[in-house]
């Protein structure tokens, strides 16, 4: 947005920098900004000569040189023009305008007293993650507006679905994380119902991104899950360290890491036993500790039980809409219903304890939610929000 001329009578006329000499101040810089000493000039030259420039009607200029007056940019701090320049911004719907505003207001700048009142209105006006926070801030304290926990609460989440860093350190610490006691663990298990749940969220291109909101929280869910489990690095995108565990067993990422003992290998064997003990095939389960392929032995098992177990989710899913359908379809339906579910709940808790079993050793420990949060960027959300969002939107 650098200017060499100005328009006057739709001519090109050279600007007169000499007018203005820039005040150094040794505690900022143009670059802090973005900007170049020529620019900050330049604006500064067209606001005090050229009050019909179109730069004048710009709302980012406008906010620039709000900030210049404020902090100080090459100029005397003068908190009467920041405030103007903010302001017609602010009338040109300037969100960041808004914003340095009322940090303005909150802080009492430059000699300017505190309003609190005023800043809450600022902030509550713009829809920046930072300005969100700033709002729970105020509810959390009762700054400018009446406390309130529960807006509080709703303002860090806006903020933290935004990646505000401080927001999710608040939602971390109490009162905000009272639903979250040290007695709520995950176990190997719950993340094998929980995969089974967004499987079709991490095979389809682009799943992560294409999911619903609470379909993306529970992959964030799983992933922190993962973390916590494996002590792998985060991904950038969840369904990535989903995918390390679940797809890429072959690959030998986790499974060589988590070796099975001799006594999970005698517990699958007689599981196993107990379905069918005239099969021979039992025997080779004792063989595969001494296979040479036994990452792939292994592999080969956890996919056709994790199949299986994503199956029968869907199945479930299926009964699930018997009240949705017309009434012979429904009554079709409801007979499937009665028919499978008893079993299939035997046959889901006996497939989740081998498939756990075969996980290894690395899959024993449990989990607490607070480590989870503390440790392993786990969304900050229940299940009974996760619920009544899906309510409201579906």
């Amino acid at each position: 947005m650098d200017i060499k001329n100005m328009k006057v009578n739709g001519e090109d006329v050279p600007v007169n920098r000499q007018e203005f000499r820039l005040v150094t101040n040794p505690d900022v810089s143009f670059e802090d900004y973005g900007w170049t000493k020529e620019f900050v000039e330049d604006m500064l030259c067209v606001a005090e000569n050229e009050p019909e420039h179109e730069w004048m009607s710009d709302h980012e200029i406008l906010n620039n040189l709000g900030i210049v007056y404020s902090e100080a940019v090459g100029v005397e701090q003068d908190m009467e023009k920041a405030i103007m320049y903010f302001e017609k911004a602010i009338a040109l719907d300037d969100d960041l305008a808004r914003s340095n505003l009322a940090d303005i207001y909150r802080k009492g700048v430059g000699g300017v007293p505190k309003n609190a009142e005023r800043a809450f209105e600022l902030y509550k006006s713009c829809k920046l993650p930072y300005a969100y926070f700033r709002v729970g801030e105020a509810y959390e304290y009762g700054r400018g507006v009446e406390q309130n926990l529960e807006e509080a609460k709703r303002n860090y989440r806006i903020a933290y679905e935004a990646g505000h860093g401080l927001a999710r350190r608040k939602l971390q610490t109490l009162p905000f994380v009272d639903e979250y006691d040290d007695g709520e663990v995950w176990d190997a298990r719950m993340l094998v119902k929980g995969y089974v749940v967004v499987y079709n969220c991490t095979h389809d291109e682009n799943g992560y991104n294409n999911a619903c909101r609470s379909d993306q929280i529970r992959l964030k869910r799983l992933a922190s899950v993962i973390r916590g489990f494996t002590g792998c690095a985060p991904h950038e995108c969840p369904n990535d360290t989903i995918k390390m565990l679940f797809d890429d067993f072959n690959e030998g990422l986790v499974l060589e890491k988590s070796p099975i003992c001799f006594s999970d290998y005698k517990r699958i064997r007689n599981i196993l036993d107990g379905i069918m003990s005239d099969d021979s095939r039992i025997n080779d389960l004792f063989r595969m500790r001494y296979h040479r392929n036994l990452l792939r032995a292994r592999y080969g098992m956890l996919r056709a039980l994790i199949e299986y177990r994503v199956h029968s989710y869907q199945l479930r899913t299926i009964h699930s809409g018997v009240l949705c359908c017309p009434p012979l379809e429904g009554l079709a339906m409801y007979a499937c219903d009665k028919l499978y579910n008893p079993h299939l709940d035997d046959c889901d808790d006996i497939i989740d304890e081998i498939i756990v079993l075969l996980l290894g050793k690395m899959f024993k420990k449990t989990i607490s939610t607070r480590e989870l949060l503390e440790k392993y960027d786990y969304p900050i959300y229940t299940d009974e929000e996760l619920q009544d969002w899906e309510l409201d939107n579906w």
